[in-house]
């Protein structure tokens, strides 16, 4: 009878287990939790891509005040890149909201009152 058997029965049992027994009852185990920690990081990742909001290039131009040539060069560069869901370009609005915190000037006065123009724009 295998370890993994006797310890689904319930009982309360003791036992003496070999070596090669215990690691393969450990290998188990931690073979399950990762399987169980992958599986929930898949859901995870499909939750968060379905709740996910995406914009279009033109809100994304309006949000900014930059033109389609700008978009281009922040993809082009990996700042600010889009996914295509079929032949339409789109931004999520998490990867929006990580652009401006990481991107738009926030210390000088000019910058600090662009930064809030730039978020007040972002719908909720």
């Amino acid at each position: 009878m295998e370890l993994n058997e006797i310890i689904k029965s319930g009982n309360d049992v003791m036992l003496v287990v070999s070596s090669n027994d215990l690691l393969r009852f450990a290998d188990t185990i931690v073979q399950r939790a990762l399987e169980n920690h992958a599986n929930e990081e898949t859901q995870q990742r499909k939750e968060d891509e379905a709740e996910e909001k995406f914009l279009t290039r033109k809100e994304v131009k309006s949000i900014f005040d930059v033109c389609d040539s700008t978009l281009w060069s922040w993809h082009k560069h990996g700042l600010l890149c889009h996914r295509k869901f079929g032949r339409k370009c789109v931004y999520a609005l998490s990867d929006i909201r990580r652009f401006m915190n990481d991107h738009v000037e926030k210390d000088t006065a000019a910058g600090y009152v662009k930064w809030h123009e730039v978020k007040a724009n972002i719908p909720d």
